[in-house]
């Protein structure tokens, strides 16, 4: 878990204030993943732990997030691996970012930051294709040190959150 909370302070930095009507939705999306998201490892528990650590870090560094994106994120990014979300062969942060929509706007999210959930729920994805898609756009030999130094940074942060999170699983 660990990972994945430090994975998010810059996704969601510096993105804007709490909505008004937070209050509401929040307690939807909170009541949803109460009735539908129970598991040992995902469950909202595990959310409440995301949502809560990642805000003490930001506070910590100074960092201001918004915190409607990352409150729906922490909710919502397992949604698509749990019954009766999970569909064979389709990752879970891939399901969970084709479920959110439907869910936020049945909550009252503010759905103009429903993209900002989908970027934080998606976080490792764009670690992994950064990581595999970034040296061959590198043109000079300096970028392309740099690149592999990056590349491998990258390797080492996700080999360490898969062995903290059971290869990912309780992610």
């Amino acid at each position: 878990m660990r990972g994945f909370v430090f994975l998010l302070l810059p996704v969601v930095a510096a993105t804007g204030p709490r909505s008004p009507a937070s209050a509401d939705w929040r307690e939807n999306v909170r009541a949803f993943a109460e009735a539908h998201l129970q598991h040992t490892a995902w469950g909202p528990a595990h959310a409440r732990r995301d949502y809560e650590t990642t805000l003490a870090l930001a506070r910590a560094q100074g960092t201001v997030v918004d915190t409607d994106a990352l409150y729906a994120a922490a909710y919502l990014h397992d949604m698509g691996g749990l019954p009766p979300f999970a569909l064979p062969g389709v990752d879970h942060g891939d399901r969970s970012a084709q479920l959110v929509d439907s869910m936020l706007r049945d909550a009252g999210f503010p759905m103009e930051k429903v993209e900002l959930v989908k970027e934080i729920a998606h976080a490792i994805d764009v670690i992994r294709h950064h990581m595999l898609e970034m040296p061959g756009r590198l043109q000079t030999e300096a970028a392309k040190r740099e690149g592999q130094r990056r590349v491998l940074e990258m390797q080492r942060f996700l080999d360490d959150l898969k062995g903290e999170t059971d290869s990912l699983g309780a992610l």
